[in-house]
């Protein structure tokens, strides 16, 4: 027991749900970041329990991962459907009563696994590694994103525009920026050239939402960093820059490849490499303390994926947070943390020490030190 009468736990019981209960997109994403997750990551600390949730509502859970998914094709088994599916309220009972896990992990990417499910977890009192649902309300929200860090972080001009509103984007000037206020993937974002192509891109951005943005576009670098926060400090992790030309941006080919109309292959490799202290220092600071100060605006808990376009006098212009973690080799948290000398395994113990004091949970004894 610990000083205060609570029995100390030696290891934890870890749920990780994963899928999508609204997108098929969200899904085949959400699985294929799964599919290389470290099953063994804590060498026996952990004990993980995997819930799967289908685009119909359905549940089905496994201690085996690898009952659910095809590893070598990171898909669901869909020949191998487990008998048992439960419905929400099963499912919730069946976490609260019968599994009684320490913390969970939401890998969730749509707009209700990012909020309403995450909720659903902090009422059954159970702490949400990467933070809950407040905070992803706001930073899965690019309008919101925008409008709570635009008073600390220099930001693209713009202007919101919702469903039936007229557009003029002469005042910005041509390119420009036309992007959904929801949605990942770059799926809602269209670089506009000429004013003959702005209809159809905000078509496409009314798609995923019915409010978007028209931004100008900044031409240059881009380039995405986060933070990690390890109980009360916060700490930059690395730069990395995407090859690009300077007049283009990232586009949703660029991160997946798409075979009638889903992801089939994640993630598409386009070529990046980490800015170097030794040469560029003093971006780096500004682009680390830009990030710093979005987490602290944006109220995260645990961490924050940030990503910038450099202009050619070398400024810093913040575009959007990714609010995701799958926690795997993948995840591009784990990558910048790893450049930075920290272990998949340090990221992870780390995030579920933050979600556990942060509930008021025991820390087990392998978090104590």
């Amino acid at each position: 027991m610990d000083g205060k009468g609570k029995t100390v736990p030696s290891s934890s019981t870890i749920l990780y749900v994963f899928g999508s209960p609204t997108s098929k997109w969200d899904f085949e994403v959400s699985v294929r970041y799964v599919g290389a997750f470290n099953t063994d990551l804590g060498n026996g600390k952990y004990c993980f329990v995997y819930a799967l949730i289908r685009p119909n509502g359905s549940w089905a859970f496994e201690k085996d991962l690898s009952k659910l998914l095809d590893a070598e094709k990171d898909a669901v088994k869909k020949d191998e459907i487990p008998a048992k599916t439960l419905d929400l309220t099963s499912a919730l009972s069946h976490i609260k009563y019968s599994l009684q896990p320490d913390a969970v992990i939401v890998y969730l990417l749509c707009d209700k696994g990012m909020t309403m499910y995450r909720a659903l977890f902090e009422a059954l009192d159970i702490p949400v590694v990467g933070g809950g649902a407040e905070s992803y309300y706001t930073s899965c929200d690019k309008v919101k994103t925008k409008k709570c860090v635009s008073p600390d972080v220099r930001c693209p001009q713009g202007n919101v525009y919702k469903r039936g509103d007229k557009v003029d984007a002469n005042e910005l000037g041509y390119p420009c920026i036309v992007k959904s206020s929801r949605g990942d993937d770059s799926r809602g974002v269209r670089l506009v050239k000429t004013p003959a192509l702005l209809n159809d891109a905000i078509e496409n951005a009314l798609k995923y939402s019915d409010t978007f943005l028209v931004e100008r576009f900044i031409q240059g670098r881009e380039i995405r960093l986060g933070v990690i926060k390890n109980t009360e400090e916060v700490k930059p992790l690395p730069c990395l820059e995407y090859r690009l030309d300077s007049d283009s941006i990232r586009h949703t080919g660029m991160k997946c490849t798409i075979k009638d109309g889903l992801p089939t292959e994640m993630p598409v490799v386009t070529g990046s490499w980490y800015l170097d202290p030794t040469k560029e220092y003093e971006l780096i600071n500004r682009l680390q303390d830009a990030s710093l100060k979005a987490f602290r605006a944006l109220g995260l808990e645990d961490y924050g994926l940030f990503d910038f376009r450099v202009d050619e006098n070398g400024i810093p212009w913040f575009l959007e947070n990714n609010a995701v973690c799958s926690f795997s080799p993948y995840s591009m948290l784990n990558r910048l943390a790893k450049h930075a000398g920290l272990t998949d395994e340090e990221v992870f113990e780390t995030m579920l020490k933050s979600a556990l004091l942060r509930a008021g949970k025991p820390l087990p004894v392998h978090l104590q030190n």
